[in-house]
């Protein structure tokens, strides 16, 4: 029997990884519907079956990003869902604040978000796919690398952009200023 690990490995191999595709396989249910502006989306658990809605009205690229989050929450954390009687639903919004009361019972603090969104960015732009596909353009500039990884992978080219940075497959700017050299001539310590 395959793993749902093994199931969104084998989906997300080849760009761009199809995330209903995962759903049905995983047995969870997905649908896109028009929400609150504040929300990009949820995962419950209501009569034993996992379901997710991402905001409809919400880009195709930012879609596949909280359909990529949802799907880490049900991977790290699922088992929250089953232990706490009152946490059958988290929702989130993943460019802003949700306001006071939507989670209120829900166990996943910011930390539990940042790791999801690490999970999610991992399935949308594996480091190893990025890698590989970005050493086929060596004649490319880095912003045409990065623009046409983007389109292949189906997410903006902002996301990529940050992706190849954390994957320093594009130079990070120096948190440091550059320090004026000290000619040979003049003393070190006075």
């Amino acid at each position: 029997m395959e793993t749902d690990l093994s199931v969104v490995m084998r989906h997300v191999r080849q760009p761009p990884a199809h995330f209903p595709s995962i759903f049905e396989e995983l047995e969870i249910g997905y649908h896109e519907l028009p929400v609150e502006s504040h929300v990009s989306g949820w995962i419950q658990l209501a009569d034993g079956s996992y379901s997710v809605l991402v905001n409809r009205n919400e880009s195709d690229q930012r879609k596949r990003l909280i359909a990529a989050h949802a799907l880490a929450i049900f991977l790290l954390y699922r088992d929250k869902f089953h232990f706490r009687r009152s946490f059958g639903r988290h929702t989130f919004n993943l460019w802003g604040d949700l306001g006071e009361g939507l989670n209120e019972f829900s166990p996943l603090d910011s930390s539990y978000e940042r790791m999801a969104n690490k999970l999610a960015i991992q399935m949308l732009m594996p480091a190893a796919t990025i890698r590989k596909l970005w050493l086929e353009l060596p004649d490319a500039d880095d912003d045409a690398k990065v623009s046409s990884l983007a389109a292949r992978f189906a997410v903006s080219d902002e996301t990529m952009k940050i992706r190849a940075k954390t994957l320093n497959l594009v130079e990070r700017p120096s948190l440091m200023p550059d320090l004026p050299s000290l000619a040979p001539s003049e003393p070190v310590l006075a």
